[in-house]
């Protein structure tokens, strides 16, 4: 009896120990899924992955809820991301292990149908939310069949079944109602299901009813900046549709100023911005923000971006007046959209328009046909009612340009003709005008010649005239080194201010006529006088003393040399020559 006793307590012992175990490994983990989700609500992605994946690899495959919950988590980082394929072998871990409780079911399915839904693979991913949302409801976790059923709408909205994806959504409203969430998780949802409902009615083109429901959104408190950013990224979308440019500009700024929003987000915002900028005619600053969209973008980011970037470089040049140069940036990104997203319909439809758009600016486009085919093609593939009208007024507007295409060009042909025809008449008339216009030029040349060899021959006769002076200038002035010939005993007198002056002839340097007077100039002095210069003139010799001008005398000796029209003193004072003086000075220097 006391050997049982002490056996039972044995085994009560042991048993408090593992639920003690157990209760401590479950708070561990519950303590490092929380740090994840705070570092992902954070934006520390890499951090979160890196956590996860070092917890996988200390588990062993007996802790079934955690390997599925961990992978789980993968995939939802990893796809918000952009990085899919990362997530594609916890994808097939989830799909692949087998489950016996609907808690664990629930977070398994979660994973698999999120997947599906980011690598556009909504047919499949449509029917594992469906089996989310049972075995959510079942398992009474009533915050994931609201999910499940958010992103079913989703699924059906990119699969254009936009009056399922509406009740859907208008389902997921009224069960919402009826359960008890916690606040954070109910506003959460509320907020999830007017923007989907938004992006339902932008699929149907009712753009005011589906901004209404995008500002119910906003309104919603304690909403993520990365959220709202998504939110006012659809704004832009349906701004940009409606033809308010301003207003997608203006909603676009803000998406890109936001940090938190996801890159996705940012590339479509800039990608409406750059397009409404070119409605606008602002195209330098569409060339701006083209240049911010690549920044963005980046190198190590999605193809599927870059396509965006290529795009809306070809929109510009079109914008530019280069549609055969944008065509060809246009056709780029419309060719891998449609080899590489083959359900992106949406896409090729808009990137179809926009080359159909570009080449109805060109004349004659080769390429015309073989694009007309593809945005068929790019319309056929979108199951939507209207197509047929849309595809039936392209192939109109495709024939009369055919037709515009072929008036241009015979009327390019004929404006061509008129034109060679006008450059002959004109080549004739300009030809005619040459010769009648060189044989003129030559005759005035033929003057001009002749009247420049007469002056020359002048010059000339003159040039050898003035060197013959200015020998003999040299020859005269040889006295003036000479003291027994400079120092002649010949003066003039003359009164000034009073006093009689007696000047040497050698000491003058010139006389200057003033009024009622004139002025003797020595070489080192000047002197006022009332005696006139017609006076001095009769008084001095006129073997050193000439006049060269009708108010000068100069004294001979003094001269440094002479030209056509002035005599330069060796004192630096040059004086005029008058016309009517010059042979005068040649007698005077001879």
């Amino acid at each position: 009896m006391v050997l049982l006793k002490s056996l039972i307590r044995q085994v009560f012992l042991c048993f408090a120990l593992f639920l003690l175990c157990l209760t401590f490994s479950i708070g561990q983990v519950d303590s490092i899924f929380n740090d994840v989700m705070s570092n992902y609500r954070s934006g520390n992605y890499a951090e979160s992955t890196a956590t996860l994946i070092s917890m996988l690899d200390t588990l062993d495959e007996s802790e079934l809820k955690t390997h599925i919950k961990a992978r789980s988590m993968l995939i939802s980082i990893y796809c918000y991301i952009d990085s899919c394929t990362v997530s594609e072998p916890f994808y097939e871990y989830l799909s692949t292990v087998k489950t016996t409780q609907d808690t664990l079911d629930s977070e398994r399915l979660n994973g698999v149908a999120y997947y599906l839904f980011n690598t556009r693979q909504y047919k499949e991913a449509i029917i594992n939310y469906d089996d989310f949302y049972e075995v959510s409801r079942r398992a009474g976790l009533h915050d994931y069949a609201i999910k499940a059923l958010v992103t079913k709408s989703m699924c059906q909205n990119y699969s254009d079944l936009d009056d399922e994806s509406v009740n859907t959504l208008h389902f997921a409203s009224r069960l919402l109602d009826s359960l008890q969430l916690s606040p954070k998780a109910e506003r959460f949802r509320r907020f999830q299901i007017n923007n989907e409902i938004g992006l339902a009615l932008k699929k149907s083109k009712d753009f005011e009813k589906s901004n209404a429901y995008y500002f119910k959104a906003l309104a919603i408190d304690s909403i993520s900046e990365r959220s709202v950013g998504s939110v006012k990224g659809n704004l832009v979308a349906n701004y940009y549709s409606m033809g308010d440019y301003e207003q997608c500009i203006t909603f676009a700024k803000e998406v890109v100023a936001n940090p938190k929003t996801k890159l996705s987000t940012v590339v479509y915002a800039l990608d409406d911005m750059i397009r409404s900028l070119i409605a606008l005619g602002q195209v330098s600053e569409a060339a701006k923000y083209l240049k911010v969209l690549d920044e963005e973008i980046g190198d190590e980011n999605s193809p599927y971006y870059k396509q965006n970037y290529i795009n809306a470089k070809g929109n510009l040049l079109v914008a530019q007046g280069r549609p055969h140069q944008g065509i060809k940036y246009l056709r780029q990104a419309f060719d891998y959209v449609y080899a590489e997203y083959p359900e992106s319909f949406r896409t090729k439809q808009a990137f179809a328009e926009e080359i159909m758009n570009a080449h109805y600016l060109t004349i004659d486009d080769k390429t015309f046909q073989q694009d007309f085919k593809h945005y068929k093609e790019a319309m056929d593939s979108i199951e939507v009612s209207n197509n047929r009208n849309e595809i039936l007024k392209a192939t109109i507007k495709y024939e009369a340009k055919i037709k515009q295409d072929s008036i241009d060009h015979l009327a390019l042909v004929l404006e061509n003709r008129a034109y060679q025809i006008r450059n002959q008449r004109i080549s004739m008339v300009a030809l005619l005008f040459g010769f009648l216009s060189t044989g003129l030029l030559a005759f005035l040349l033929r003057g001009r010649y002749l009247r420049s060899k007469e002056e020359n021959e002048k010059l000339v006769f003159e040039n050898q005239e003035l060197i013959s002076i200015n020998q003999s200038l040299q020859k005269k002035m040889v006295t003036v080194s000479n003291p027994n010939i400079t120092k002649v005993a010949n003066t003039v007198k003359f009164k000034s201010l009073d006093k009689i002056y007696t000047i040497e002839h050698h000491v003058i340097t010139h006389l200057e006529a003033e009024s009622n007077g004139c002025r003797v100039h020595t070489i080192d002095k000047s002197y006022w006088t009332d005696k006139s210069l017609k006076t001095f003139k009769s008084e001095l010799p006129d073997t050193i003393f000439v006049q060269v001008h009708r108010s000068n005398i100069v004294n001979l000796l003094h001269v440094e040399w002479v030209n056509h029209a002035t005599l330069q003193l060796k004192n630096g004072i040059s004086v005029k020559i008058g016309r009517t003086y010059k042979e005068d000075i040649k007698n005077a220097i001879k």
